[in-house]
């Protein structure tokens, strides 16, 4: 229980101070995110997810990129998107998709679709 209390805390204090860093030095931000990046994506191929580390990654990458934009340190307003479209991408490529899912697709398409000028009119 202690060494986990530590572990906690230590990175904590990573945090904070990486918080800090991307305060006064915004361009370091790119490299963590990137360095994030690499870090999650070797866990999760390593474990084949049985962790759940791409959900985590997912996560960390979507409150990485708040903390990016508001210290101006992101790579563009997309970069993130397809990196969290990427983690959990591969969690279903390691996983397998849901069982419920086709059932799920459909009725996104007839219930959650819009035509191309922007209207309510389902597609089907």
């Amino acid at each position: 229980m202690e060494t986990r209390f530590n572990t906690y805390i230590t990175l904590l204090a990573a945090h904070v101070g990486l918080g800090f860093l991307g305060i006064l030095y915004p361009p370091v931000i790119k490299y963590v995110m990137l360095l994030a990046i690499v870090y999650f994506l070797m866990m999760i191929i390593r474990t084949a997810n049985h962790d759940n580390h791409a959900l985590l990654g997912a996560a960390y990458i979507a409150g990485f990129e708040v903390f990016s934009r508001m210290t101006g340190g992101a790579f563009s307003y997309e970069f993130a998107k397809y990196v969290v479209i990427g983690f959990l991408s591969l969690r279903h490529v390691l996983q397998g998709l849901p069982k419920g899912l086709m059932a799920l697709f459909v009725l996104f398409v007839m219930f959650g679709s819009r035509n191309i000028d922007g209207g309510h009119k389902p597609f089907l």
